[in-house]
Parts: C-alpha cells; sequence; structure tokens
C-alpha cells in the first residue's frame, strides 16, 4: 500500500502536499498520517499507536483472531472506523466469519469485482473469461470473491 500511495501521489502531482518517510506520509496542509506497519511481522508494536481514525488493512483474510485481540482495542479513538481490504480465502477464516457472515452492528460490506474495474486491460478480461470457462469453481473463487471450504482448499491444492 506505501507504494501504491506514493506512485498515486506523483501520479496526480501532490509530491509537494506530502511529506514522505520510511514507514510514513503526512500530509502537510491536514497533519493526517498514513502509518504504516507489517502486523504479520510484530504486532505488539501497534499497542502503542494512538488516535488512529481509520485502520486501513490490506490482505485482511490472513488476520488472525489473535492479531484482532491485540488491534481492536488499540482502535479507540471515537468514531474510529476498520477497513478490511481482502479476496476471501476459506470460509473458515477468521475475517470471514467475524464480519462477513456474522458482522457486528454498523457494519458496511461493500463487494467489489473485476467488472467494476473500469482500468481493467482487454488482456486481463481475456484471462478472466478463459478461467470462467476452464475451471467455473476457480474462477468463482478467484474473481467473484467466493470463499473456499476447507474441503476445496484441500482438493485444489492436491497434486
Amino acid at each position: 500500500m506505501y507504494t501504491l500511495l506514493k506512485i498515486q501521489i506523483d501520479r496526480f502531482g501532490l509530491r509537494h502536499r506530502f511529506r514522505i518517510l520510511n514507514n510514513k506520509i503526512i500530509n502537510r496542509v491536514t497533519g493526517s498520517e498514513f502509518v504504516f506497519y507489517g502486523l504479520w511481522r510484530n504486532i505488539e508494536e501497534i499497542k502503542s499507536l494512538e488516535g488512529i481514525d481509520v485502520l486501513w488493512l490490506e490482505e485482511a483474510h490472513a488476520l488472525t483472531e489473535y492479531q484482532w485481540k491485540i488491534l481492536e482495542p488499540t482502535i479507540r479513538k471515537e468514531g474510529s472506523e476498520c477497513w478490511f481490504i481482502f479476496n476471501p480465502g476459506l470460509v473458515t477464516d477468521f475475517v470471514w466469519r467475524n464480519f462477513v457472515v456474522d458482522p457486528p452492528e454498523g457494519t458496511l460490506i461493500r463487494k467489489i469485482n473485476y467488472d467494476e474495474n473500469p482500468f481493467l486491460s482487454d488482456t486481463m478480461l481475456k484471462v478472466i473469461d478463459a478461467a470462467r470457462r476452464r475451471d467455473p469453481d476457480g474462477f468463482k473463487h478467484v474473481y467473484e470473491g467466493v470463499p473456499e471450504s476447507d474441503d476445496d482448499a484441500a482438493i485444489r491444492l492436491a497434486p
């Protein structure tokens, strides 16, 4: 996400509005900060963060219950939000079970697929169409966001 934001800042000619550091991007006008942490390396570092308005978690399908028990009380600012961006993996994944199947009150779920991407190339559309014809179940999982059961994953990974 860090690299993508840097690219977009440059693409739109906004470099003068941002201070880009190794682990954060600061808006010089508003003072807002994007702070980047790797949950998978050291979740304990997150505990000391203060004043977070939005937790934007990429690859959230990999979030574990243990990690969430540390994160949830850290995002304590009044009105704060958690945004989970992910491609569903398994029906047993923590984020899928707790934020899609049985979401907390007030949760907004927005499913976005390839067919809403105005920048998708013709080449990729052909790849997607071939996947639809070749492996309908795999297509549904990869391109339509349908999670697999544990059994589906075991079968798909078998040699």
